[in-house]
């Protein structure tokens, strides 16, 4: 997607004027209305089916798309979301005109062929550079019904390749039923749909590895497209996603995968479904029947009460407190910092409890009903948590860490340094700092006493899992060398290891993808791994591994951090016979001389004047050496040559 466009600027306003009239007497045409745009932007195939093709997600009211293959004596209708002027030309981009109108236009193609989308913002051929959605359907054609699927004969299934619709079938025009933590931008593209019908009740990870922008969706009783019931959800931006999904012997469900805005579809890709040997929470449990929770999950809640023993303590209590503005007695602050409201205000009410499994350790981030999907007030309540925590909340002698008692009944709850979007500040409380190996129990309240799904969805540093992948990393460093940054780690074992997702971030809480290395599998010698980053970022930034199993489960390494100089090491002279000066070099900085295989030379470095380092080769011979500063984190890179003398 483009976001920017270069100007050429013109100092002569005459000939300013004189040149934009020419311009636009070329883009008008030889009639009003028949515009003939020059700049190309965007090729596809014509659609086949008659569901909407997406052109173009950043198409400028200046430019022209160009459609291949239309069908003579077809019909189709293009659209521009900025509105504005139509010019539809065939064989050539300036070649004979079919049709021009307002948006949407819609014509019949006389011949077969190539044609030239040409939008502008008016019948006078004006312009415009704001990115446009532009589409073209085939509003003669008929094609595949939505609800077309590939049935999973039997359970489990393992790396199976998607099978993707030919076109955008299952969009949010006509999925009514939206759940989990997925994005439903998410279900802007191309996608493939799956039946399954288990038969056996339980848990089950599905799991998909193939293309970025990718998503899960499960539907229960029908088609998405036909009023199915969602049952949960994920998506990211990632190459990778795992959802863990409650499913009933006998009863029909649809897995959706989908991607968005690039690739168009999440294939080529592979998926996974196996059993869970995690399962959700329970509804309206006691704390002794706290459930463990090792990754993303979905649960149900309903009206049920509060269990066979209500175990909250009263309000305003050591293991209750009274916190906010609104609370009888001060402190109105709660010892993390906020005048929310909490705690679990109405006590133990329509209760689920669950124990958050740390494996490593961080600052621990999640949210229950996200992204929308909360359907009442969710309040909770969280205490550390060890053998005989649920007696000791019982018995009113144990303080919580973080509770929360909703301002609002939307946007979800629970720990966040910024609310996600469509949150509210009142429904979170900050991050939480973890230790390793560690155990939380949470007591969630269903206030509103709706009876809906929640999805629970973990962020920040910390890593949640109830048991470590079976590898051993015994090195991970990340180093700059020349502009770009190395990053090499090394195993000791592996089993079942399925690759590693080298990650980047500017402050530890947003991190992107850089690299996906695959791993040896399974092996008891010692593995070597490297790759690079070929555009680091300026200035100081963090580098860590996401360690994926086959299974899907992973864990992170620690991580790196590395600072680029946002300037070049100058030479001079260069080139040089053997001796030059290194300018702007700061105290305490370090030269190092490295010939075209990275070994060191040997040389004499002395401070100069001016912050300035001289340096002379011992045994200077011809050829390019790359000059090395290094300070601390700092290091900078430059070539130098050294001639004959």
């Amino acid at each position: 997607m483009r976001c920017t466009r270069g100007r050429i600027a013109r100092t002569k306003a005459g000939l300013r004027r004189l040149l934009l009239y020419v311009i636009v007497l070329v883009a008008s045409g030889t009639a009003r209305g028949q515009c003939t745009n020059t700049t190309a932007y965007m090729t596809v195939a014509a659609p086949t089916t008659n569901a909407p093709l997406s052109i173009s997600t950043c198409t400028f009211q200046s430019e022209y798309n160009t459609v291949t293959g239309l069908v003579a004596g077809a019909t189709y209708t293009v659209t521009s979301s900025c509105g504005g002027y139509i010019t539809v030309r065939r064989g050539t981009y300036n070649g004979t005109l079919v049709a021009n109108g307002n948006t949407p236009l819609s014509f019949t193609a006389p011949v077969a062929g190539t044609y030239f989308l040409h939008f502008n913002t008016n019948a006078a051929c004006g312009t415009a550079s704001n990115c446009c959605t532009t589409t073209i359907t085939c509003t003669s054609c008929t094609g595949p019904a939505p609800c077309t699927a590939v049935n999973i004969p039997s359970l489990p299934v393992t790396s199976q390749a998607v099978s993707c619709h030919s076109s955008d079938l299952i969009n949010t025009l006509n999925v009514s039923s939206l759940c989990g933590s997925a994005s439903t931008l998410y279900l802007g593209g191309v996608e493939a749909l799956y039946t399954v019908t288990p038969a056996t009740t339980g848990n089950y990870l599905i799991n998909y590895l193939g293309q970025s922008y990718s998503s899960i969706w499960v539907f229960s009783g029908a088609c998405p497209a036909a009023g199915g019931l969602c049952q949960g959800s994920v998506s990211g931006v990632g190459t990778s996603q795992s959802l863990t999904i409650t499913m009933t012997a006998g009863t029909t469900y649809w897995i959706l995968f989908d991607t968005w805005p690039s690739p168009p579809s999440p294939c080529p890709g592979t998926f996974s479904i196996s059993t869970s040997n995690v399962p959700p929470p329970v509804v309206a449990s006691d704390c002794n029947q706290a459930v463990n929770v090792c990754t993303n999950i979905n649960f149900q809640i309903d009206p049920n009460g509060y269990g066979n023993v209500n175990e909250i303590p009263p309000l305003g209590s050591t293991g209750n407190p009274d916190y906010g503005l609104f609370s009888f007695v001060p402190p109105y602050y709660n010892p993390w910092g906020t005048t929310n409201e909490g705690c679990l205000r109405a006590g133990e009410l329509n209760s689920t409890w669950m124990v958050v499994n740390v494996l490593t350790g961080g600052s621990l981030t999640f949210t229950f009903g996200g992204l929308g999907t909360q359907g009442g007030f969710y309040d909770w309540i969280m205490y550390p948590y060890n053998a005989s925590a649920c007696t000791q909340v019982a018995a009113n002698a144990l303080a919580p860490v973080r509770c929360n008692w909703n301002g609002v009944s939307f946007g979800g709850t629970g720990l966040a340094s910024t609310p996600p979007a469509g949150g509210d500040v009142s429904n979170f409380e900050p991050p939480l700092n973890v230790g390793s190996n560690t155990q939380w129990l949470i007591c969630f309240s269903n206030w509103s006493s709706v009876t809906t799904a929640v999805p629970l969805q973990f962020g920040g540093t910390a890593v949640v899992s109830c048991s470590p992948l079976p590898l051993e990393l015994i090195a991970f460093e990340a180093t700059a060398q020349g502009g770009r940054v190395m990053l090499e780690w090394t195993t000791a074992s592996e089993v079942n290891s399925m690759h590693f997702e080298v990650e980047r971030s500017i402050d530890m809480e947003e991190w992107e993808k850089v690299d996906v290395v695959g791993a040896v599998g399974t092996s008891n010698l010692q593995s070597g791994y490297a790759t690079t980053d070929h555009a680091p970022l300026p200035g100081l930034s963090y580098y860590r591994l996401r360690i994926v199993d086959l299974d899907g489960s992973f864990t992170f390494s620690p991580v790196r951090s590395v600072r680029m100089m946002e300037t070049a090491l100058v030479c001079h002279p260069n080139p040089t016979s053997g001796s030059f000066t290194v300018l702007h070099v700061p105290d305490g900085g370090v030269i190092e001389v490295l010939d075209v295989l990275g070994r060191s030379v040997q040389v004499d470095a002395r401070p100069s004047t001016g912050g300035s380092m001289q340096v002379q080769l011992s045994l200077p011979s011809p050829g390019l050496f790359t000059v090395r500063m290094s300070n601390g984190a700092d290091v900078a890179f430059t070539k130098v040559l050294i001639s004959e003398r």
